[in-house]
Protein backbone atom coordinates (compact mmCIF):
# COMPACT_ATOMS: atom_id res chain seq x y z
CA UNK A 1 0.00 0.00 0.00
CA UNK A 2 1.22 3.50 -0.20
CA UNK A 3 -0.02 7.41 -0.33
CA UNK A 4 -0.71 9.74 -3.37
CA UNK A 5 -1.67 13.38 -3.25
CA UNK A 6 -4.52 13.60 -5.64
CA UNK A 7 -4.26 16.83 -7.59
CA UNK A 8 -6.15 19.96 -7.39
CA UNK A 9 -7.56 19.44 -4.04
CA UNK A 10 -4.33 18.74 -2.05
CA UNK A 11 -6.07 15.17 -0.68
CA UNK A 12 -4.32 12.31 0.42
CA UNK A 13 -5.09 8.73 -0.87
CA UNK A 14 -3.76 5.88 0.65
CA UNK A 15 -4.03 3.54 -2.23
CA UNK A 16 -4.28 -0.98 -1.98
CA UNK A 17 -3.30 -1.79 -5.04
CA UNK A 18 -4.69 -5.38 -4.41
CA UNK A 19 -6.32 -5.48 -0.99
CA UNK A 20 -5.20 -8.44 1.01
CA UNK A 21 -7.25 -10.11 4.18
CA UNK A 22 -4.52 -9.03 6.33
CA UNK A 23 -4.22 -5.25 5.54
CA UNK A 24 -8.24 -5.21 7.27
CA UNK A 25 -8.35 -3.22 10.26
CA UNK A 26 -8.81 0.79 11.59
CA UNK A 27 -6.73 3.52 9.34
CA UNK A 28 -5.52 6.91 10.47
CA UNK A 29 -5.60 9.97 8.39
CA UNK A 30 -4.10 12.75 10.72
CA UNK A 31 -3.34 16.81 9.64
CA UNK A 32 -2.54 20.05 10.69
CA UNK A 33 -5.07 22.79 10.34
CA UNK A 34 -3.61 26.42 10.23
CA UNK A 35 -0.60 25.17 11.94
CA UNK A 36 -1.48 24.70 15.30
CA UNK A 37 -4.65 22.57 14.81
CA UNK A 38 -4.46 19.00 15.01
CA UNK A 39 -7.31 16.64 12.61
CA UNK A 40 -7.81 13.04 13.10
CA UNK A 41 -9.75 10.74 11.06
CA UNK A 42 -10.28 7.08 11.44
CA UNK A 43 -12.06 5.09 9.14
CA UNK A 44 -12.61 0.93 9.66
CA UNK A 45 -11.69 -1.28 6.37
CA UNK A 46 -13.08 -4.69 5.95
CA UNK A 47 -12.15 -7.51 3.27
CA UNK A 48 -14.60 -9.47 1.94
CA UNK A 49 -13.35 -13.16 1.01
CA UNK A 50 -16.08 -14.73 -2.05
CA UNK A 51 -16.45 -18.20 -1.59
CA UNK A 52 -13.46 -20.24 -2.45
CA UNK A 53 -13.55 -24.27 -2.29
CA UNK A 54 -10.10 -25.61 -0.62
CA UNK A 55 -10.48 -29.54 -0.45
CA UNK A 56 -13.54 -30.38 -2.61
CA UNK A 57 -12.92 -32.92 -5.25
CA UNK A 58 -15.58 -33.75 -7.77
CA UNK A 59 -15.53 -37.46 -7.93
CA UNK A 60 -14.87 -39.09 -4.10
CA UNK A 61 -14.73 -42.62 -3.94
CA UNK A 62 -15.77 -44.57 -0.27
CA UNK A 63 -14.75 -47.94 0.57
CA UNK A 64 -17.80 -50.06 1.18
CA UNK A 65 -18.39 -50.83 5.21
CA UNK A 66 -16.24 -47.73 6.11
CA UNK A 67 -16.44 -44.78 7.60
CA UNK A 68 -15.77 -42.19 5.13
CA UNK A 69 -15.85 -37.92 4.71
CA UNK A 70 -17.13 -36.52 2.05
CA UNK A 71 -14.60 -33.47 1.64
CA UNK A 72 -15.92 -29.73 1.28
CA UNK A 73 -13.59 -27.47 2.81
CA UNK A 74 -14.21 -24.08 1.89
CA UNK A 75 -12.77 -20.58 2.94
CA UNK A 76 -14.77 -17.09 2.50
CA UNK A 77 -15.05 -14.03 4.73
CA UNK A 78 -17.59 -13.75 6.67
CA UNK A 79 -18.06 -17.44 7.52
CA UNK A 80 -20.04 -19.65 5.28
CA UNK A 81 -22.73 -21.37 6.64
CA UNK A 82 -23.04 -24.85 5.07
CA UNK A 83 -25.43 -27.31 4.46
CA UNK A 84 -25.71 -30.92 2.15
CA UNK A 85 -27.96 -32.36 -0.29
CA UNK A 86 -28.14 -35.72 -2.14
CA UNK A 87 -29.37 -35.62 -5.20
CA UNK A 88 -31.57 -32.67 -4.39
CA UNK A 89 -32.99 -33.83 -1.37
CA UNK A 90 -31.72 -31.67 1.60
CA UNK A 91 -29.65 -34.18 4.34
CA UNK A 92 -30.67 -33.72 7.60
CA UNK A 93 -28.27 -34.57 10.30
CA UNK A 94 -28.22 -37.45 12.33
CA UNK A 95 -28.14 -41.29 11.59
CA UNK A 96 -25.08 -42.10 9.54
CA UNK A 97 -24.50 -38.52 8.64
CA UNK A 98 -22.46 -36.49 10.66
CA UNK A 99 -22.17 -32.68 9.45
CA UNK A 100 -18.63 -31.58 10.36
CA UNK A 101 -16.33 -28.34 9.29
CA UNK A 102 -14.65 -30.05 6.45
CA UNK A 103 -17.20 -32.35 5.37
CA UNK A 104 -20.44 -34.77 5.81
CA UNK A 105 -19.24 -37.67 7.24
CA UNK A 106 -21.15 -41.25 6.43
CA UNK A 107 -20.67 -44.12 8.56
CA UNK A 108 -20.37 -47.30 7.35
CA UNK A 109 -21.08 -46.11 3.60
CA UNK A 110 -22.87 -48.33 1.66
CA UNK A 111 -23.37 -48.61 -2.04
CA UNK A 112 -27.14 -47.02 -1.49
CA UNK A 113 -24.86 -44.30 -0.28
CA UNK A 114 -23.82 -43.72 -4.05
CA UNK A 115 -25.63 -40.09 -5.35
CA UNK A 116 -24.56 -36.81 -6.31
CA UNK A 117 -24.15 -34.90 -2.67
CA UNK A 118 -24.26 -31.16 -3.38
CA UNK A 119 -21.87 -28.66 -0.79
CA UNK A 120 -23.64 -25.52 -0.57
CA UNK A 121 -21.89 -22.33 0.82
CA UNK A 122 -24.32 -19.53 2.37
CA UNK A 123 -22.85 -16.39 3.29
CA UNK A 124 -25.67 -14.50 4.80
CA UNK A 125 -23.66 -10.95 5.13
CA UNK A 126 -23.30 -10.78 1.42
CA UNK A 127 -26.13 -12.85 0.12
CA UNK A 128 -23.26 -15.40 -1.80
CA UNK A 129 -24.29 -18.78 -2.30
CA UNK A 130 -22.08 -21.14 -4.18
CA UNK A 131 -22.63 -24.62 -4.43
CA UNK A 132 -20.23 -27.93 -5.14
CA UNK A 133 -21.84 -31.21 -6.62
CA UNK A 134 -19.60 -33.91 -5.76
CA UNK A 135 -20.25 -37.64 -7.15
CA UNK A 136 -20.19 -39.88 -4.87
CA UNK A 137 -19.40 -44.11 -5.29
CA UNK A 138 -18.81 -46.75 -2.77
CA UNK A 139 -16.02 -48.84 -4.05
CA UNK A 140 -15.90 -52.52 -2.96
CA UNK A 141 -13.24 -54.78 -2.53
CA UNK A 142 -12.60 -57.52 -5.18
CA UNK A 143 -14.26 -61.10 -3.70
CA UNK A 144 -13.09 -64.11 -6.12
CA UNK A 145 -16.25 -66.35 -7.88
CA UNK A 146 -15.64 -69.77 -7.40
CA UNK A 147 -12.72 -71.38 -9.85
CA UNK A 148 -13.59 -75.02 -7.63
CA UNK A 149 -10.41 -76.31 -5.70
CA UNK A 150 -8.89 -79.27 -8.54
CA UNK A 151 -5.81 -78.77 -10.07
CA UNK A 152 -6.13 -77.06 -14.01
CA UNK A 153 -4.87 -79.92 -16.97
CA UNK A 154 -2.88 -78.41 -19.20
CA UNK A 155 -0.78 -80.05 -21.96
CA UNK A 156 2.82 -80.39 -22.77
CA UNK A 157 3.08 -78.51 -26.56
CA UNK A 158 -0.12 -76.97 -26.91
CA UNK A 159 -1.85 -73.95 -26.05
CA UNK A 160 -3.42 -73.88 -22.56
CA UNK A 161 -5.49 -70.81 -21.24
CA UNK A 162 -6.52 -70.81 -17.36
CA UNK A 163 -9.42 -68.32 -16.08
CA UNK A 164 -9.10 -66.13 -12.68
CA UNK A 165 -12.62 -64.78 -12.09
CA UNK A 166 -13.21 -62.10 -9.35
CA UNK A 167 -16.05 -59.15 -8.81
CA UNK A 168 -15.73 -55.83 -7.21
CA UNK A 169 -16.41 -51.70 -7.95
CA UNK A 170 -14.72 -50.51 -9.82
CA UNK A 171 -14.11 -53.83 -11.79
CA UNK A 172 -10.49 -55.64 -10.63
CA UNK A 173 -7.96 -55.40 -12.73
CA UNK A 174 -5.87 -58.91 -13.05
CA UNK A 175 -2.09 -60.28 -12.41
CA UNK A 176 -0.36 -63.82 -12.47
CA UNK A 177 2.49 -64.51 -10.82
CA UNK A 178 4.32 -67.95 -10.37
CA UNK A 179 4.89 -69.15 -6.71
CA UNK A 180 8.21 -70.66 -7.07
CA UNK A 181 10.20 -67.73 -8.75
CA UNK A 182 7.67 -65.06 -7.89
CA UNK A 183 8.05 -64.36 -11.25
CA UNK A 184 5.07 -61.44 -12.70
CA UNK A 185 3.72 -63.23 -15.74
CA UNK A 186 2.64 -60.38 -17.66
CA UNK A 187 5.91 -60.35 -19.62
CA UNK A 188 7.13 -63.61 -18.94
CA UNK A 189 8.12 -65.51 -22.83
CA UNK A 190 5.37 -67.75 -23.83
CA UNK A 191 2.94 -66.03 -21.10
CA UNK A 192 0.43 -63.46 -21.89
CA UNK A 193 -1.88 -62.13 -19.52
CA UNK A 194 -4.95 -60.33 -20.25
CA UNK A 195 -5.81 -58.10 -17.25
CA UNK A 196 -9.20 -57.20 -17.56
CA UNK A 197 -10.48 -60.36 -18.46
CA UNK A 198 -8.54 -62.31 -15.88
CA UNK A 199 -7.15 -65.30 -18.99
CA UNK A 200 -3.48 -66.15 -18.23
CA UNK A 201 -2.32 -67.93 -21.58
CA UNK A 202 0.76 -70.39 -22.40
CA UNK A 203 1.46 -70.55 -26.02
CA UNK A 204 3.51 -73.90 -25.57
CA UNK A 205 3.11 -75.29 -22.70
CA UNK A 206 6.19 -77.36 -21.14
CA UNK A 207 6.46 -80.07 -18.25
CA UNK A 208 8.39 -76.96 -16.26
CA UNK A 209 5.12 -75.36 -16.51
CA UNK A 210 3.74 -77.71 -13.64
CA UNK A 211 3.41 -75.83 -10.46
CA UNK A 212 1.46 -73.35 -8.44
CA UNK A 213 0.31 -69.86 -10.02
CA UNK A 214 -0.93 -66.73 -7.98
CA UNK A 215 -3.61 -64.85 -9.39
CA UNK A 216 -4.14 -60.98 -7.92
CA UNK A 217 -6.97 -59.39 -8.39
CA UNK A 218 -6.92 -55.53 -7.35
CA UNK A 219 -8.85 -52.12 -7.78
CA UNK A 220 -9.28 -48.98 -5.41
CA UNK A 221 -10.72 -51.00 -2.87
CA UNK A 222 -8.08 -53.52 -2.28
CA UNK A 223 -6.54 -56.63 -3.57
CA UNK A 224 -7.35 -60.08 -3.26
CA UNK A 225 -5.17 -63.54 -4.02
CA UNK A 226 -5.74 -67.48 -5.08
CA UNK A 227 -3.49 -69.93 -5.74
CA UNK A 228 -4.26 -72.55 -8.62
CA UNK A 229 -2.72 -75.55 -9.36
CA UNK A 230 -1.52 -76.04 -13.21
CA UNK A 231 -0.82 -80.01 -13.62
CA UNK A 232 0.96 -80.92 -17.26
CA UNK A 233 -0.41 -83.62 -19.43
CA UNK A 234 2.77 -85.23 -20.61
CA UNK A 235 1.24 -87.35 -23.39
CA UNK A 236 2.05 -91.16 -23.41
CA UNK A 237 4.87 -92.60 -25.41
CA UNK A 238 6.13 -96.28 -25.95
CA UNK A 239 9.70 -96.29 -25.04
CA UNK A 240 10.03 -99.88 -25.40
CA UNK A 241 8.84 -102.41 -27.42
CA UNK A 242 11.08 -105.10 -29.37
CA UNK A 243 9.88 -107.77 -31.78
CA UNK A 244 10.96 -111.56 -30.38
CA UNK A 245 11.25 -114.89 -31.85
CA UNK A 246 10.44 -118.00 -30.00
CA UNK A 247 10.32 -121.56 -30.74
CA UNK A 248 6.46 -123.27 -31.70
CA UNK A 249 5.29 -124.34 -28.25
CA UNK A 250 7.53 -122.14 -25.80
CA UNK A 251 5.98 -119.19 -23.38
CA UNK A 252 6.51 -115.84 -25.42
CA UNK A 253 6.73 -112.45 -23.32
CA UNK A 254 6.51 -109.21 -25.03
CA UNK A 255 7.78 -105.86 -23.50
CA UNK A 256 6.00 -103.02 -24.02
CA UNK A 257 7.22 -99.98 -22.13
CA UNK A 258 5.96 -96.14 -22.14
CA UNK A 259 6.33 -92.65 -20.36
CA UNK A 260 4.30 -90.09 -19.18
CA UNK A 261 2.33 -88.08 -17.31
CA UNK A 262 0.24 -89.23 -15.35
CA UNK A 263 2.16 -92.72 -15.62
CA UNK A 264 0.03 -94.52 -18.69
CA UNK A 265 -1.64 -97.50 -18.87
CA UNK A 266 -0.63 -99.83 -20.98
CA UNK A 267 -2.31 -102.69 -23.44
CA UNK A 268 -2.26 -105.25 -26.14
Amino acid sequence: MHTMVMPGDNTLALIFPSLLESEAGNYTCTANFASSEKLSKTVQIETIIAVTWLDAPEEQYPILNSDYKVRCKVMANPPPNIDWQKNSELITPGGRYVVESDGLLIQKASESDDGVYTCRAIVIETGELAERNIRVEVHTPPTFEDMGSEPVEVIEGEQASVTCKAKGKPQPKFSWIKSLKQENLASADRFGVNELTGVLTITRVTKEDDGEYVCVAKNAAGSVERTVRLSVVIKPIVVTYRNISIAMEKDATLQCSASGRPSPFVTF
